[in-house]
């Protein structure tokens, strides 16, 4: 049954960001049952998801997971690969930190 059967519609924008929801939350269900390295596997998943990774909430998720862990290089590094990833012109990438 597609979306207009059901009177649903989704734009681009909202289908991405459904998606990356529900990668965060599946990284954060791991995280909370302690489950690290099956979190960091999602969060590497969800980065590497050609939706999910124009989401600039995706990468921030990531990277403040690595630094709650203290793996501040690691999360360095992904804060450098989503300036690379996450387009500018995307209307579903958020503002990193200290990037205005």
């Amino acid at each position: 049954v597609g979306a207009a059967a059901t009177g649903w519609t989704l734009d681009r924008d909202s289908l991405h960001e459904a998606i990356a929801t529900l990668w965060i939350a599946y990284a954060q269900f791991l995280q909370g049952a302690k489950q690290f390295k099956s979190a960091t596997e999602a969060f590497e998943q969800a980065v590497e998801c050609p939706i999910a990774s124009t989401v600039g909430r995706v990468w921030l998720e990531y990277a403040r997971f690595l630094e709650e862990r203290n793996k501040l290089r690691t999360a360095q590094q992904v804060y450098l690969r989503a300036l690379v990833k996450v387009s500018p012109t995307s209307s579903t990438h958020e503002t990193l930190p200290g990037a205005m």
